[in-house]
């Protein structure tokens, strides 16, 4: 599997508390990865108008607010970030919050989003859009996503699902840096469900495969399968019980259907996790290859 570096860093900031962790969480990948951190202000186009007591629109100059939260943004920065970390800040005037990070991320060539989630209940996440979700479903890098009641700055234990879809692995790689500069240890979680034998052979083959990679690469890990109609929910159960500080999922609600493997999988994981997610879409079809030296086999999967 190709190698993933994080050499830029995107962060939307808005000052809040929740903001602030995320870019607590963001400076210490940074510091480990020796990448850049991006700081991003979304001003959005209703913010720039006002209405009078006498009725009148205000329409403020979008150079001038720009102008002041750049100044606000650089005093954050210089508070937080220390000398030995590249960074810019950036304002962008946006009709859409979400789509603003997307298209920064996007000119930034950044590598990782970093943003802050407000946990919502079970009841309001189906009903409420996480400007989170909407990043992670058009980003142009993974995105961590970081909850909004405490901060972190190291993960020592990584819950990593496994879905029988041919998109699954594709985040092992960074899953693997991440462990690496943590020195954590990982629990594979394999997702089946026993009304889908085919689906379940597969995810056997995979887990094989996955346990070999795991060895070569010296990985502490365990592997546990589950047999659920809700994915979703047992990730969020695992990720209490097993005290893990991350969970690292595959965001691809493309090619499944059926109660099991709905779009409110990633969503509501994103939405309801009390610890970060870090969430990976599958690249372009394509094949992708892992090939361990030696007599190890070799292991692919085709996206």
């Amino acid at each position: 599997m190709e190698s993933t570096l994080i050499k830029k860093i995107t962060v939307p900031v808005d000052y809040s508390e929740t903001s602030r962790n995320a870019l607590a969480l963001a400076l210490e990948i940074s510091r480990q990865h020796q990448a850049s951190l991006h700081l991003l202000y979304v001003v959005e186009q209703y913010q720039c108008i006002s209405i009078s007591e006498n009725g009148l629109i205000i329409d403020f100059s979008k150079e001038s607010i720009k102008a002041a939260e750049l100044k606000r943004l650089q005093k954050l920065a210089n508070e937080l970030i220390d000398g030995q970390t590249a960074y810019v800040v950036e304002c962008r005037i946006a009709n859409d919050l979400s789509t603003a990070v997307v298209e920064a991320a996007l000119e930034h060539e950044s590598d990782l989003i970093v943003m802050g989630t407000q946990v919502t209940s079970g009841f309001v996440s189906h009903f409420v859009g996480s400007v989170a979700y909407d990043v992670v479903k058009t980003a142009p890098c993974p995105v961590l996503t970081v909850p909004n009641h405490r901060a972190w700055t190291v993960f020592k234990k990584i819950l990593f699902p496994v879905r029988p879809v041919a998109t699954a692995l594709e985040k092992y790689d960074l899953a693997k840096e991440m462990i690496r500069h943590n020195k954590a240890e990982m629990t594979v979680l394999g997702l089946y469900n026993e009304d889908t034998p085919q689906l379940s052979d597969a995810l056997t083959e995979m887990l094989s495969k996955l346990e070999i990679q795991l060895k070569y690469d010296r990985i502490r890990a365990s592997i546990e399968l589950a047999d659920t109609e809700e994915g979703a929910e047992l990730v969020l159960f695992k990720s209490r019980q097993l005290d893990v500080d991350l969970i690292i999922i595959t965001a691809d609600e493309s090619e499944t259907s059926g109660s099991f493997f709905e779009s409110p999988y990633t969503e509501q994981i994103i939405n309801q996790s009390k610890v970060p997610v870090l969430s990976i879409r599958p690249a372009p079809v394509r094949v992708v290859q892992m090939q361990p030296i030696g007599a190890i086999p070799a292991f692919s999967v085709v996206a």
